[in-house]
């Protein structure tokens, strides 16, 4: 750092600004028309499909294949976040 420096360390500021809501991204709103237009295209398509039947057997078979993947999940959620409180024990803001 060079001696002109008065003010090394800026505070850090959300996207949003400096108070309030974070104002939401042009990015959101496109995912969010995106998500609309699929539900709705699925909507058109599947008029006929839209019944909704619950099978005591298909549920079974499901959770059967399902519950032995959520400890699967949780672990790698578990691992992948670790290093953010490792990191944030050692830094200093």
């Amino acid at each position: 750092m060079n001696g002109d420096d008065k003010n090394p360390r800026k505070k850090w500021l959300p996207p949003g600004g400096a108070g309030g809501q974070q104002k939401p991204s042009r990015s959101m709103a496109l995912w969010v028309m995106v998500i609309i237009l699929f539900f709705l295209a699925f909507l058109y398509f599947s008029k006929s499909d839209l019944l909704l039947k619950f099978n005591l057997g298909m549920a079974k078979e499901s959770l059967r294949y399902g519950l032995p993947l959520v400890p699967h999940l949780l672990s790698g959620f578990i691992i992948g976040q670790i290093g953010r409180v490792f990191l944030a024990n050692q830094v200093s803001l």
